[in-house]
Parts: structure tokens; sequence; C-alpha cells
């Protein structure tokens, strides 16, 4: 079976219908075209955003730097590398394990989260010892505080961090929560029992029934002055019985 070509089947078209194919076929080439313009402005979009991300601040450079492997390069005047040292830890694995065992979960204020960095209370980079008593664990979210928000970090007479927010008021140290060795729950079970509410698992299922509400009628008993009801000539619910 041979196929029609192109020529022939325009040849069996009328004069209408090329025209109409002729005008489909623009069209679609402008769409084309212009979802080919979208696409691309998309892709230059995301690439920007990309290259956005790739420049943080110099706080967030120190952060990360707090609690990260190193290695030192040395260049000459004219920025050719002359030596390349060992990969490194900012922190070694011995002091780590020191200073997981003395602070055991994140020095802010209130906070109790295991998974920690290890802080220079004064950055290695402005000359801070990385020693114990110039290490603080926190937590992701209160490293952040502490280096791009603001907060600050000092040492008490006895060695101790204390915080202070960023607008200069020192925060005060949260106590420990209570022991509680009974019943969790004992508490607010003695005051449902004061109040006589009895709850089980029935409680929260509600009377409805599935139908539908009937509008009208929940007006008609909210409002107390009648003013809905008399502001219409015919009730909605006449001869309903209720």
């Amino acid at each position: 079976m041979n196929t029609p070509t192109t020529a022939e089947t325009n040849q069996s078209l009328s004069p209408d219908d090329l025209c109409r194919r002729r005008e489909e076929r623009n069209r679609l080439e402008n769409e084309i075209a212009e979802l080919s313009a979208r696409i691309d402005a998309a892709v230059y979009e995301l690439l920007v955003r990309i290259r956005r991300f790739d420049e943080v601040s110099a706080e967030t450079s120190r952060r990360l730097a707090c609690d990260a492997s190193k290695v030192v390069m040395r260049h000459d005047a004219d920025g050719n590398i002359l030596d390349v040292g060992r990969k490194t830890r900012t922190i070694p694995p011995a002091l780590r394990r020191a200073l997981a065992s003395r602070d055991r979960h994140c020095r802010f204020p209130g906070c109790e989260a295991r998974r920690c960095d290890a802080h220079h209370i004064r950055h290695w980079a402005d000359g801070g010892a990385t020693k114990l008593e110039n290490l603080v664990l926190l937590c992701r979210r209160h490293h952040r505080l502490v280096h791009e928000e603001g907060y600050r970090i000092t040492l008490d007479a006895e060695g101790q961090p204390q915080f202070t927010h960023a607008t200069g008021r020192p925060l005060p140290t949260v106590p420990a929560m209570p022991a509680w060795s009974g019943d969790p729950l004992a508490p607010t079970d003695a005051k449902l029992a004061e109040e006589g509410i009895r709850i089980d698992s029935s409680t929260s299922i509600p009377n409805w029934d599935g139908k539908h509400l009937d509008l009208p009628y929940v007006i008609d008993v909210a409002d107390s002055t009648g003013w809905w009801m008399n502001s219409r000539r015919t009730p909605i619910w006449s001869g309903r019985t209720r």
C-alpha cells in the first residue's frame, strides 16, 4: 500500500482546507517557539539560583569551619601552590570525644539535643585555641543562631558558657525538667475526675446521623428576634414539620 505524499494530499484538499492547515501549522510553530523561550528563561533562572547558593556569608563559613576537615595549602605571591598538607580535623577525634562526654547535649539554655556541632567560643580564625576550655556543644539550630543571628557566648568565672541575645539581653539558665516517676497522665486524669468528666472510646464520636444541614432552620433558631424570618415574604420551610 502506497502512502500518499504531502503534495498529493495537498492537491486533494480544497483551498479553504489548505488555508486552515497553514494557519494551524503557524500556530503550532509559534506555540513551540514560545514554549522554548519559556524553558530557556526557566533554565537561566535556575542557574542563577544555583550560583546564589554557592555564595555563603562569612559567618556561615566560620560556622562550617568550627567543626570540619581542613587541608592547608600554601601559595606564593603569584598564587602558585607550594605545598598541600594532609587532611586533618579542626577538632581532633580524642578532643571531640572528651567534649561529648563533658557536655552530653547542646548547651543552649533549655535545649537537650544530642546531635551537635563543636563550637569554638573564640573562633580559631581569630586565634582561639582548639582545646576543651574553648569548646562547647551546640545543635545545628543554635549553632546557626550564634553565628548568623548575632547571639553570643562568653565564659563566666567558673568557665561555664553564658549566652546573650542578639539585642544584648542575657539568656537565663533553664533549670532541668522535674523528674516524674509515676503515670505521665496521672495529673490530667485527676483533673478530669475532679470535674466529673469521663473519657472513653466513644467520647469523640459525634451524634450526627449524616443528614444535610438545614440552614434556614438553624438561622431561624439562632435568630431569637425573628428578624431574618420576618424579612422574607414566604418562609423557605413553609409546610415543614419540625
